[in-house]
């Protein structure tokens, strides 16, 4: 009977015993395992990886102890089974310590974008509110005897930056051959002469947030340059027209990339240009209408945006001294337009050749 009551005891013992080894197991790691996790949650992920990888360490040795004390016959097959699930098991915890860290870095670039936006947003409000606005004493266009008349009729933007621009390329000839530039904004101007006798432009620029880059068209060949497989906005060939009407929206908008374009099959283009017929007087109460061509300002970051409606252009004549014109971006009237604006294709020439580059400003 003493005999029965001892192993009774003693079972009881080693019960207890077992069940506070195994209370002290399931707490070691289950704090093993909340310090690691902590350690992401304060973006601490190196210190994460290595409490990860201790923890599993710690947890397959003792999960051989076991192995080689209660089932002796197959510890090697224990062993290889423990390995294998320690190894994917830290594989896996290691994944999802670089998926947080990935995360950490799309926010914090995230953050960083927010910033630069921000930053852009108070320049160009600074920027638009030096720009003259209309009806206002200290416009130059409110002035009495307000030189010209000055509207858009069309223009095609782009985005910008580096990497979009419109169809339109100009190409400048060069002693080793030939270069040709993007245009990123072109603009349907059209000009009129209110004084009784004519005015010689000096010169003139158009602005947004800051000065756009004109590229002149004298002694440049224009040039419509569209992805392999497009066309040049309905056209293929040489001798078709395309007719430029007023959509109903503020401008067209084109993204067209720098790269990735047939360069094979330009269409050499025949359209109005302002700058050949502002380079002559202008005749009172006669309108010249044209085309002209931008690239935007590039900035320190790669890219100035464009505000499509605070549009200013400024012109200079030999007499009467500056002028600031706003550009209104209304929308047009495709029902009651009535103004050509054709563009003729006069031949598809192969450009590849040329070395495609921002046009430069003359030194």
């Amino acid at each position: 009977m003493r005999i029965f009551r001892w192993r009774i005891q003693s079972r009881n013992a080693h019960l207890q015993h077992s069940e506070r080894a195994l209370l002290f197991e399931v707490v070691s790691f289950t704090a093993l395992f909340g310090i690691a996790v902590f350690l992401l949650e304060v973006h601490r992920f190196m210190a994460a990886g290595v409490v990860f990888s201790s923890a599993c360490v710690v947890l397959a040795l003792r999960l051989l102890k076991r192995a080689f004390k209660r089932v002796p016959s197959i510890k090697w097959i224990a062993t290889v089974l423990i390995f294998v699930a320690t190894i994917y098991g830290l594989k896996y915890l290691l994944g999802v310590v670089d998926e947080s860290q990935s995360e950490r870095e799309v926010e914090i670039l995230g953050k960083a974008n927010d910033r630069q936006r921000e930053a852009f947003r108070l320049r160009d409000e600074r920027r638009r509110e030096a720009i003259p606005k209309p009806n206002t004493p200290t416009s130059p266009t409110s002035r009495i005897g307000t030189v010209f008349s000055v509207a858009e009729e069309f223009p095609i933007l782009s985005p910008g930056g580096n990497d979009l621009g419109t169809k339109f390329w100009l190409r400048t000839p060069t002693p080793k051959g030939c270069t040709i530039s993007q245009a990123q904004a072109a603009l349907y101007i059209r000009i009129k002469n209110l004084r009784p006798y004519p005015v010689t432009v000096v010169s003139y620029s158009v602005e947004a947030a800051e000065p756009l880059i004109r590229i002149p068209t004298p002694n440049r060949s224009i040039l419509g340059i569209n992805k392999p497989g497009m066309t040049f906005y309905g056209a293929t060939k040489a001798g078709q027209v395309i007719p430029v009407t007023q959509g109903s929206g503020l401008a067209a908008m084109s993204e067209t990339p720098f790269d990735g374009l047939d360069f094979s099959k330009a269409k050499v283009l025949e359209m109005d240009s302002l700058d050949e017929q502002i380079a002559k007087p202008i005749a009172p109460d006669i309108p010249i209408r044209g085309w002209i061509f931008f690239e935007y300002p590039v900035d320190q970051f790669g890219y100035v945006s464009v505000l499509y409606k605070n549009l200013v252009m400024k012109i200079k004549t030999n007499r009467d001294g500056s002028f600031s014109y706003w550009l209104r971006m209304e929308p047009g009237d495709p029902n009651g337009d009535v103004l050509p604006r054709n563009i003729k294709i006069k031949d598809v020439i192969d450009v590849s050749d040329c070395a495609r580059k921002r046009y430069e400003l003359p030194s």
